[in-house]
């Protein structure tokens, strides 16, 4: 692995041999400079590159978008996993890393139905009915959701059947909670809880 002062003598040697072509241009040719602008690769960072080509002078400015939904950065993380940049949107908190939700569904493979009846059974709303009622998901599905937490590890229930979020469950409900929450189905799902819950 190359050190920070062999990456540094690299790059003076690179600007170095640049000048020494760009000195032996004769002052009567005519230097004609070129501006161009790319999006840098997955995992490149922002960065300018002067490069000859023919008689032309090349800037080559790479600027940096996020490599999960392509939107500009203005506050760049990097995924500790794969190496992606990201934005503020998609960096995703996890174990006191930053994650990309890519990476985060490898470990909680959860869809946006699983998060819901997360959501409502970390609120309080554990019965199949009642969850069928606020969420608006069909019983038989819902069936297949309690299944699957439950099988997964995600959600413990009791003799008379009541839920309970676990460790793991609770991991992935606020690791999730991070992309999801903002959307408009789980705003709305969070209004019908809260109301669900004040009536109760």
């Amino acid at each position: 692995m190359t050190s920070d002062a062999d990456r540094i003598l690299e790059k003076l040697g690179e600007m170095e041999l640049r000048l020494q072509r760009l000195e032996s241009i004769s002052p009567n040719d005519e230097i004609i400079t070129e501006e161009r602008t790319e999006v840098a690769g997955e995992g490149e960072l922002e960065s300018e590159q002067v490069s000859r080509v023919n008689d032309s002078v090349v800037t080559t400015k790479r600027i940096t978008m996020c490599d999960y939904c392509f939107g500009k950065i203005d506050q760049m993380s990097l995924c500790k996993k794969c190496g992606k940049k990201l934005c503020e949107n998609c960096s995703i908190d996890f174990r006191n890393e930053t994650i990309c939700l890519q990476d985060l569904r490898e470990v909680h493979p959860i869809s946006r139905q699983v998060f819901k009846v997360i959501l409502m059974i970390g609120n309080g709303i554990t019965g199949e009915h009642d969850m069928n009622k606020v969420s608006g998901i069909p019983q038989d599905e819902m069936k297949g959701i309690v299944d699957f937490l439950r099988d997964s590890g995600y959600v413990t229930t009791s003799f008379l059947g009541g839920k309970r979020l676990t460790d793991l469950g609770t991991e992935a409900f606020y690791a999730h909670s991070q992309v999801l929450g903002g959307k408009d189905d789980m705003k709305d799902l969070d209004g019908r809880i809260e109301e669900y819950v004040s009536k109760s």
